[in-house]
């Protein structure tokens, strides 16, 4: 069960992250969109993703950060 609760809160906090970041790169009073706002979003995602797989419950669930390995975690116990 504590696999599946690490791999649901770091696909949560993926989630909300890329999200934001997608809302204030893209929204029209931000950078507008355009190749920088893509690189910039493309370097946020990769650090995220890095150093969320390299934290404690990253290590715990082993990272996969994919509801639907979320899900079969938390049915296969």
């Amino acid at each position: 069960m504590r696999r599946a609760t690490c791999e649901f809160g770091l696909t949560a906090l993926m989630l909300l992250a890329v999200v934001s970041g997608v809302r204030w790169l893209f929204a029209p009073d931000g950078y507008g969109g355009g190749g920088v706002a893509f690189a910039l979003l493309g370097a946020g995602v990769g650090v995220l993703l890095g150093a969320l797989m390299l934290s404690a419950p990253g290590r715990w669930s082993g990272g996969h950060l994919n509801p639907a390995v979320t899900v079969a975690l938390w049915r296969l116990g």
